[in-house]
């Protein structure tokens, strides 16, 4: 059933969009499902066929098991979003670093650090492998983290403030070299 209405699909999207070609973005558990439908498109004489490109990444999992939208247990992007900032709220009110500021001020933080969290963990491993998402892991303040880089990077900025230094000047010119870059 799949089979046959990708391929009544694409044959409709050429003709009512008039393309030559698209790029489908599945999950690799579909890469042989368009190898076979790109090749009966081909084979059906679509000279457009030619142009279809899968980009196939890997899928997502949670601790709690693997997600799939035919069963029911895909996770929605809002709640995730909303998990991970009550996530970094736990931890970061565990740390108790954040005295001083409003009850907005820290709503924002943790949202922030969430978001943060949640895009480093899924970036930071290659597209096309699979990753298991542990929420309580990627806000964690220390090591390969989101929070830790822009914990890092607060601190620079908290480094720089107090410098009495004019960056507006500039000292030398400076060539990267190859292990810098």
């Amino acid at each position: 059933v799949y089979m046959t209405q990708d391929i009544g699909t694409a044959i409709q999207r050429v003709e009512d969009f008039h393309i030559n070609g698209m790029v489908y973005t599945v999950g690799n558990e579909q890469d042989y499902h368009f190898k076979v439908l790109f090749l009966i498109l081909k084979k059906l004489g679509y000279e457009w066929a030619q142009n279809l490109y899968h980009l196939s990444y890997g899928m997502v999992d949670l601790p709690s098991g693997k997600m799939k939208s035919r069963e029911g247990t895909v996770v929605d992007a809002d709640d995730l979003i909303e998990e991970m900032t009550a996530t970094a709220r736990k931890i970061s009110e565990e740390l108790g670093k954040l005295d001083g500021y409003s009850e907005a001020e820290k709503e924002e933080l943790y949202r922030i650090i969430g978001l943060g969290a949640l895009k480093y963990y899924i970036l930071k491993v290659d597209p096309r492998k699979k990753i298991l998402f542990n929420p309580e892991e990627s806000v964690d303040f220390q090591g390969n983290t989101g929070p830790f880089i822009q914990y890092t990077y607060a601190r620079i900025q908290s480094i720089l403030r107090k410098a009495e230094f004019d960056y507006s000047e500039v000292i030398l010119e400076y060539q990267l070299n190859d292990k810098e870059k």
